[in-house]
């Protein structure tokens, strides 16, 4: 009796420490890791994570956001034609307005990326998989993704530029960042693929299909948001 309390309470510390060691073991052994999370699926611990980073990232961001939405040709057209001048109280609100609803969109992603693979995964490939284990994935690939993306950060700042990316988007610096070209081809990107990667091995082993067949699924859910972000990149210039 005593060996089997004391295996279940080690199991049990094991699945507690599981959301904050995910974190880490994301990056360097994402096969073990979601086997252990497929019986113990995580939300509250990756969520808050996902969040913070990604608060982080647009607060250091946030000067070169700003300048970005203020030189638009749009924003300079609205501008002159309101006889306004952008003044530091304007600046302040793009500023907070910046770091409240860009965190906001940001945290529907991983919910965007389950649904799509619950989709895909349960109709289209017949399998049986849960939203909340297909969600824990999309969480811990979606940390994955920001940290490794908070690489760029000292690049731009450096810069002075959000034109910096391990994408083929360096091919066409001389667009402009919201363009259509440039949208597509930052798309294609280190970290996108690296998130793909690892998201496809936990939706893998969530559903218990063949590796291929859950990078498969990965490149159709968070692949899928990557070709929605174009369309809207591509309605927004019809309208430019």
């Amino acid at each position: 009796m005593e060996q089997n309390n004391a295996g279940m309470e080690s199991k049990m510390e094991k699945s507690s420490s599981l959301s904050i060691r995910g974190v880490m073991e994301v990056f360097y052994k994402p096969a073990d890791f979601f086997k252990e999370l497929k019986d113990h699926p995580k939300i509250l611990v990756p969520y808050i994570v996902f969040v913070l980073v990604t608060f982080v990232s647009l607060f250091l961001l946030k000067d070169l956001i700003v300048e970005v939405q203020t030189s638009s040709p749009q924003f300079q057209e609205q501008m002159s034609k309101a006889g306004q001048a952008v003044t530091p109280e304007m600046k302040s609100m793009m500023t907070m307005s910046t770091l409240i609803f860009g965190t906001l969109a940001m945290s529907l992603y991983p919910l965007l990326v389950a649904a799509l693979a619950l989709f895909f995964g349960n109709f289209v490939f017949a399998g049986k998989g849960s939203f909340k284990k297909l969600l824990s994935v999309s969480l811990y690939g979606g940390i994955l993704y920001m940290i490794g993306s908070m690489i760029i950060i000292p690049m731009a700042l450096a810069k002075g530029s959000l034109m910096v990316s391990f994408s083929l988007a360096v091919l066409v610096t001389d667009l402009r960042l919201e363009s259509v070209a440039y949208t597509a081809l930052s798309k294609i990107s280190v970290f996108h693929i690296w998130e793909i990667i690892v998201v496809g091995i936990g939706f893998g082993v969530i559903y218990e299909f063949p590796r291929n067949k859950g990078i498969t699924l990965a490149v159709l859910s968070v692949g899928m948001l990557s070709v929605i972000h174009i369309g809207f990149a591509a309605i927004g210039a019809m309208f430019s």
